[in-house]
């Protein structure tokens, strides 16, 4: 699981900005929820523009699945910065993925994940 930017206590914090400019799709990582029981994922920088989308992707599989690998669509961004989506049951992995890049600009999402047993 990539390093979190920031750990509070309870809570996992990381910005993932690996959505760059240009026309091609970025699969992103798959990062590890087992211990995690809240998630809130929000669009930063730039609004998508045009066709570009980005979405949540989820996965219950038993191991990681490849970087490649597409699964569950769990939400999808089209639209303003700062667009934001919570789930509050989460699959075993989850990844964000820039599934259709226009070349619009580029925008990074930052996810907040709570501990289970962790308050807020």
């Amino acid at each position: 699981m990539p390093e979190p930017t920031a750990t509070l206590s309870n809570r996992y914090v990381r910005h993932l900005p690996a959505l760059a400019n240009g026309t091609t799709v970025v699969n992103g990582e798959w990062f590890d929820t087992a211990v995690y029981v809240k998630a809130h994922f929000q669009v930063t920088g730039a609004a998508l523009v045009g066709a570009d989308q980005i979405d949540i992707e989820g996965s219950n599989e038993a191991t990681r699945p490849a970087d490649a690998t597409s699964d569950t669509v769990l939400h999808s961004f089209f639209g303003a910065a700062d667009d934001v989506f919570d789930i509050e049951v989460l699959p075993r992995w989850m990844k964000v993925r820039r599934s259709n890049n226009a070349g619009g600009a580029n925008s990074g999402v930052s996810v907040v994940m709570r501990r289970q047993g962790g308050s807020r």
